[in-house]
């Protein structure tokens, strides 16, 4: 039986007057909702748990796959210093070099204001976010946001 029909046979059981006649079957159900409520809850125990731990072992991950890419780079540079721009092949590797061309600025700020100065819209882009907090903290205070409002909630904590 699902809590839907458990909670509908509870229901069920109250005559037109409202009035409870059959308590066996009462605290039968009950049981067996309190039992289903219990499981239910263990279920989301287990599955916090075990998000837990994957959210655990992919940190540990991530640290493992940083460390092996900072020694990539790190023996990449040792590499570049000892061919000093030349190439090499052997039957299991070929390391060669290639032009390339990069864009650097020492001053982000006066860059940007040259491009806003000189109407270069398509070189730089406006990211605006919202504070949460902030607004949150302008609503509490009275302070009337078109379009915001705080909203109540009930949140479940199983632990």
């Amino acid at each position: 039986m699902t809590l839907y029909e458990i909670d509908a046979a509870i229901l069920a059981l109250a005559n037109e007057d409202g009035e409870i006649t059959d308590y066996e079957a009462l605290d039968a159900l009950t049981m067996e909702r309190d039992r289903k409520l219990e499981n239910v809850a263990c279920w989301i125990k287990d599955l916090t748990a075990e998000a837990k731990a994957i959210r655990e072992e992919e940190k540990a991950l991530a640290e493992r796959r940083q460390k092996a890419e900072n020694k990539a780079e790190r023996l990449k540079g040792y590499l570049d210093h000892a061919l000093q721009g030349q190439a090499f092949s052997s039957p299991r590797c070929k390391v060669a070099y290639r032009s390339s061309t990069s864009t650097v600025w020492d001053n982000e700020e006066r860059v940007l204001n040259w491009l806003r100065r000189n109407r270069h819209k398509e070189c730089y882009t406006t990211k605006t976010t919202l504070s949460r907090s902030g607004i949150g903290d302008l609503l509490k205070q009275g302070v009337e946001i078109p379009g915001a409002r705080l909203e109540q909630k009930m949140n479940l904590n199983v632990k």
